[in-house]
């Protein structure tokens, strides 16, 4: 991850299993809008150590920009939108935001606006 990325953290919210979180990572490393963008490098998968308690396994990303990052939004509703009605995905950024995606996040306007909030501050910066 580079100096100018921010940590994006994300787990699947009901996964007792973890086989959500396998097939959101196989839904995500298939997905062109994520896998070519030059705004999200994929890291290692591991679980955080805050949410060892919760049994969330999170997949981590780097993301350079909020363009990237509702990239990445709209992937994750997107397979949401495939796994149920009430399926959803936390994302977290290590600027302090954090929001569950779900299926109605997949319009673009909507994915912008969760980017806003898990950047943090509220406001979608470049």
């Amino acid at each position: 991850m580079s100096d100018q990325q921010h940590l994006i953290s994300i787990a699947v919210v009901v996964d007792p299993d973890g086989e959500q979180a396998r097939s959101l990572s196989r839904w995500l490393q298939r997905d062109n809008n994520v896998t070519t963008s030059p705004e999200i490098t994929p890291g290692a998968a591991e679980p955080d150590p805050e949410a060892m308690s919760s049994g969330l396994d999170w997949l981590n990303f780097g993301v350079s920009s909020a363009i990237g990052l509702s990239s990445l939004i709209v992937s994750i509703a997107t397979w949401c939108s495939t796994r149920g009605s009430t399926q959803q995905v936390r994302v977290s950024s290590d600027r302090g935001g954090s929001v569950d995606v779900s299926r109605v996040d997949t319009a673009p306007d909507r994915a912008e606006e969760r980017a806003g909030e898990v950047w943090g501050d509220g406001s979608a910066e470049e």
